[in-house]
Formats: structure tokens, sequence, C-alpha cells
């Protein structure tokens, strides 16, 4: 098939609302712009017709939207392909660079600020876009090769506006049966239960709740792209502030209810070799404790963590 004959997609994105900056002064999405963009990816996977690039604008909000994107519809993070500060003046020089495109690429996201979209889709479509709000997309299709951008060649398809917007997620993806309030991948979770050895005794290491109110082991939803024990060893550092080794094979898994439905968890033992505080450390607000096996049995919330941590001690201790 010439490239004159291939069925092509362009996607056209709004990035979301930006929310209040970090702790180190970056530049944070909103709640209602990170699950607007969730959605986002949800739906378009479902389209079956996922984008094999996504070229996002310079600003950080468009970066950030293309990876909460990008993580719900099972595309890799380095698809993301951030442009030059030089798009924010000149979309037409974006779109002669889009032109340029390889045969082999057959579908493009573009995600950038208000006025970067807008400008972009007066290039395409010859009118301006007035009501497009945040998290919001244009889909156009044509048959031939990326120089078609340049001369109008770009069919209109749909819009999809952020606010109409399925509220729920496929599970396990857009062939299951099953709706669930976050992506699919918030459903699979690591663990990571930090220990040292201090003067023969063995101590481990627990952290305040988001909320302040229980001491936990860290524990997150496991990364796309990473392995469980590499996710286990990322929450280890942002909520506890520690490194370490991490053992190769997960104590055991347990699960718990959340949004609606069974989180499944792989914990995993790290013994710690360095433990840094602010700012590397951002979760500061957490605090932090080291305690006996029994203050930590007593702290953790549930039986089935409670029959892991036991058989891991026995091991660690009766070698």
């Amino acid at each position: 098939m010439s490239a004159e004959e291939i069925a092509r997609t362009l996607l056209v994105m709004r990035h979301g609302q930006k929310g209040e900056k970090s702790g180190k002064g970056e530049v944070l999405l909103s709640d209602q712009a990170k699950r607007d963009a969730q959605r986002m990816g949800a739906w378009i996977a479902c389209q079956h017709a996922l984008p094999q690039r996504i070229v996002v604008s310079p600003r950080r909000a468009a970066e950030l939207t293309a990876e909460k994107l990008a993580k719900t519809a099972s595309i890799s993070l380095s698809a993301i392909e951030r442009q030059p500060k030089s798009w924010r003046k000149r979309s037409s020089a974006l779109l002669q660079q889009l032109s340029q495109l390889p045969p082999s690429l057959h579908h493009l996201l573009v995600i950038g600020s208000k006025s970067e979209v807008q400008a972009l889709l007066a290039l395409l479509q010859g009118t301006k876009e007035s009501s497009f709000p945040a998290g919001s997309l244009v889909q156009f299709a044509f048959e031939g090769a990326w120089s078609e951008l340049l001369r109008g060649g770009m069919k209109w398809q749909q819009k999809m506006l952020a606010p109409e917007l399925p509220p729920s997620f496929p599970f396990p993806d857009c062939q299951g049966g099953e709706l669930r309030l976050r992506p699919a991948y918030y459903y699979r979770q690591s663990a990571v239960l930090p220990y040292r050895i201090q003067e023969g005794r063995v101590e481990y290491l627990m952290v305040r709740s988001s909320s302040g109110k229980h001491w936990v082991i860290p524990k997150g939803i496991h990364e796309p792209e990473m392995s469980a024990a590499e996710s286990a060893a990322k929450e280890a550092m942002e909520e506890a502030g520690v490194r370490g080794r991490v053992l190769a094979t997960a104590i055991g898994s347990y699960s718990y209810p959340k949004w609606g439905a069974e989180c499944e968890v792989e914990l995993y033992a790290m013994e710690v070799t360095e433990v840094v505080g602010a700012p590397e450390w951002e979760e500061t607000h957490r605090g932090r404790s080291w305690v006996s096996l029994e203050k930590l049995l007593q702290s953790l919330k549930y039986t089935q963590i409670q029959g892991l941590v036991e058989q891991f001690h026995r091991q660690l201790t009766q070698g």
C-alpha cells in the first residue's frame, strides 16, 4: 500500500487545567484535569487507533496531560515528544514539522494549551474553535502522506469534549464488561516493607498515611513500564525517603477494597541502605518511624499483610 492510500488519524487536544504547584515549584494538574486526561486515554484506547507518537507543547501541563493519558491507554511514555518553545509563537512551524513525519506513522496526537491548539486547528480547518474546554480533543482523518497537512487535506471527524467523556473506566480493557471508578492499572499495586538490622535486632520503617490518621508501610500504584519491584522502590523513596536493596522475589500478595473494587498488591521487602531528608524526600509531611515487629503488626490494618510480614520476619531471623 502506498503512502497516498494509508488511512491516518490526527488528534489535537487541549491540555488540562493547572493545579497548585508542587513543593519544588513545579506545575501540577488539577485533580479534575488528571481524571479528564485519564478518561480521554480510555476513550482513545477504545477507538482502536492508538497514537504511535504524542507531540506535546513545551508547557509542563501538556506533558503531564500526555503522561496521564498514555498510562491509561497503555501507550509507552517513550512515545511522548516535547516540542521546543518556538511552537508557542509559530504553529505553522509545527505544521511544517508534522508534514514531514515518516510514512510508518499512522496515528498522531498533539497536545497543547488553548491558544496553541486554537492556532493549530485554525491552520488545519480554516476556522477558529470557539468552544473548546480544557482536556477536550478534535479528531481528523485522511488518506495519504503527512504532507497533506500543508494542503488542507484533513477531514474533520469528531470532537470529544472533556465534560462529555464517560465517567467510568473499562476493566480490565475495552473488551471487559466491567466499569470502574479509576483506570485499570490503578488496581494493581506495589507495597514495600523497608527494614534494617540494628545491633542484631530487625527494625521496620513505617510512615503516616496520606490522611495522617494511620501508620502504614509505603504502597502505591504499580507504575506502567516498571517492574513490581521497581515500583516498590519508587514508593519507598517517595513516601518514606529511603533507598535500598529490594529483594527480587515478592514476600507475597494481598488485596484490599478501594475505588469500588479490589486492589491487588504485591509486597516486597527492602533492606534500607540510605535515609534522605528534604528536599529530596518530598513527602516529609508524612513523618516516619522505625519500629519493632510487634509494633508494626499492631499498626497494620489487614490481617493478610500481618501474615506476610510475620512470614518474612521468620525467614530473615531464622535463616
